[in-house]
């Protein structure tokens, strides 16, 4: 019997029964109704490609490059077909992400967090000086397009670093924590992470903090670079003590955390998702109350769901506060459009998802908008800004911490 040689090591995708299970969960075959926009038709095309059946022309390219890599169809998935592990090969073959100057710069970054502190500073600095918004007017194509995704206004300040406590050694473990700083999360919501620190300190908690921003390695691995990815991931291990709870405020981040510790052998370091921990470790005192009735939107990121495994951590959470109205967004949006790099590089696709999923608001609009995920937020508020609607979004934490200053 002769065995067709494999060329990309897609082997996985043969898995696939063509059962279209996945198709009602794929954001981007609801918004196309196009068989090549569906999990099952893409793993169609990588097996023709391992076997050198069919070219990887433009077309195919394309639809590939569509995929946000949400996993929801691996979720659903009854042959258990590995699409996350399929979507990142493909991207290192290809190298997708790295066909973007701008993807480059991002991923270029990540191995370099006092550059990107620097170049924070400085945007911030024009920010200051009123000019940021002129930029953002006379940019064009893909620098116009990352310069509106910024957030508005920018922040002035980053997350807080180097809190660090070597001379205390707790007789509980669970009582000293590290707290992850994102390599682009601390720049972008550094509010978030001052009222986590806050938040953890008030609850009795020993929070260690490193002296700089550390990247789990996400954005180069599913920009096709995963050399990258374990340059930084290895950065992250060096900083992070081995015998204590990681909490991670992204939970984009923490699927890639938790593997870097799992694949270095730390059994001994639970990773946590904040707003889990939050919940499981809320104090006996009471949940409290915020100082007058609001009513927010709960976004929950498709990392939450896939990778956290925990959908309901932050209604959890945000269900113990008073006078807080948690609206739903019907969960059958699928994805904001945000995706790691995916609102860079495809912009028309995810400006179309990030439509949608303002759209799901109703005519009811909330006060403010609370997801888990640092680009979930990015997009957010850019198509809201789009939209004219003045609506803030905030970390889980952030509101948390709002009861606790009113009592």
């Amino acid at each position: 019997m002769t065995v067709t040689p494999r060329r990309y090591g897609f082997e996985d995708a043969d898995r696939c029964v063509q059962c279209a299970l996945c198709l009602p969960h794929c954001p981007t075959y609801r918004l196309m109704h196009d068989e090549s926009e569906s999990p099952r038709g893409r793993l169609a095309m990588l097996a023709a490609l391992d076997r050198d059946a069919a070219p990887l022309d433009a077309s195919m390219r394309t639809a590939l490059d569509h995929c946000l890599g949400c996993l929801a169809c691996e979720a659903v998935c009854p042959a258990e077909v590995p699409y996350g592990k399929l979507y990142d090969r493909y991207h290192a073959v290809t190298r997708t992400g790295l066909r973007e100057p701008v993807i480059r710069i991002l991923v270029s970054l990540t191995r370099r967090p006092r550059v990107a502190q620097r170049l924070h500073r400085l945007v911030a600095a024009l920010e200051r000086l009123r000019i940021l918004p002129y930029l953002r007017r006379l940019a064009t194509g893909r620098l116009r397009r990352a310069l509106h995704l910024l957030p508005d206004p920018y922040p002035k300040t980053r997350a807080p670093h180097g809190h660090f406590i070597p001379d205390i050694a707790p007789t509980d473990p669970v009582g000293r924590v590290s707290l992850l700083a994102g390599c682009v999360s601390s720049l972008w919501m550094p509010d978030a992470y001052q009222a986590a620190l806050e938040l953890l300190l008030a609850w009795g908690f020993t929070v260690d903090l490193p002296d700089q921003a550390l990247c789990c390695g996400a954005l180069a691995k599913h920009a096709g670079h995963p050399g990258v990815s374990r340059v930084v991931q290895a950065a992250l291990l060096k900083q992070l003590p081995p015998t204590q709870p990681v909490l991670v405020l992204d939970s984009g981040c923490f699927a890639e955390t938790r593997a870097a510790f799992r694949a270095a052998g730390s059994g001994v370091t639970p990773v946590y998702e904040l707003t889990s921990f939050l919940d499981a470790f809320w104090p006996a005192t009471g949940p409290g109350s915020l100082g007058q009735p609001e009513r927010i939107a709960l976004h929950i990121p498709c990392t939450q769901r896939t990778e956290v495994g925990d959908a309901q951590a932050a209604a959890r959470l945000l269900g113990r506060i008073g006078n807080l109205t948690v609206q739903p967004i019907p969960d059958d949006y699928g994805c904001c459009g945000a995706a790691g790099s995916y609102l860079l590089r495809e912009p028309l696709m995810s400006d179309a998802l990030g439509a949608d999923l303002v759209a799901r608001l109703g005519s009811e609009r909330p006060e403010r908008i609370v997801t888990t995920n640092i680009g979930c937020r990015l997009r957010w508020q850019a198509e809201l800004r789009r939209q004219g609607l003045h609506i803030p979004v905030e970390h889980p934490v952030e509101t948390v911490l709002r009861v606790f200053h009113h009592r």
